[in-house]
Parts: structure tokens; C-alpha cells; sequence
């Protein structure tokens, strides 16, 4: 019997453990592109400080899951073109959109 109680114990907080994770964490997402509306295509969309880094699909889209709510700097690296960076605040629990 005690060790269904303690099983069932540390299952219910690893469950809230988790959860309460999953609640500091946003995603970041959205699309690069050029002044005429044309996809950039291979371009990098970098987290410097957490080390994350996306890469644009076909339509230009990005998205990189499970980010650390706060404040973050992005560097953006699209071919042809100077780096660009600017800074971002994702909110808990949210996805945050960005047409660059």
C-alpha cells in the first residue's frame, strides 16, 4: 500500500512539475518575408542566448517550440542580405507571430 501511495505521489508531481513547465514557455513563429510578400527561403532565425535556431521553410515560416517566456534577442541571417537584430517578449502560454 505504501508504495502504490508513494508511486502516486511522485507521479501527481511530476505532472505539476511538468505542467508548470510547459506554463514558462511560449513559441516563437512566424514568417520572413521580402518587400515584394516573396518567402525567404534558408534564412536562420537565432536565439544566441538559449542557443536555439530555426530555419525557414519554403513559405518562408519558422517556429521554434518550448521557448523560455521573457524577454529575447533574435538575430535573423537571410541569404543576400546583412544580419538583422532585434528583441522579442513572449508571454507564458503563448504563441508569438512575427512577419519580419
Amino acid at each position: 500500500m505504501r508504495t502504490h501511495r508513494a508511486v502516486a505521489a511522485l507521479h501527481l508531481a511530476l505532472s505539476w512539475s511538468l505542467a508548470a513547465e510547459a506554463q514558462n514557455n511560449a513559441t516563437f513563429a512566424g514568417n520572413l518575408v521580402r518587400r515584394d510578400s516573396s518567402p525567404v527561403i534558408t534564412a536562420k532565425i537565432k536565439l544566441p542566448l538559449l542557443e536555439r535556431t530555426a530555419t525557414t521553410d519554403t513559405a518562408g515560416h519558422f517556429q521554434l517550440n518550448n521557448v523560455p517566456a521573457g524577454r529575447h534577442q533574435v538575430t535573423v541571417w537571410a541569404p543576400g542580405a546583412a544580419p538583422v537584430s532585434l528583441e522579442v517578449v513572449l508571454l507564458a502560454g503563448e504563441t508569438y507571430n512575427m512577419r519580419i
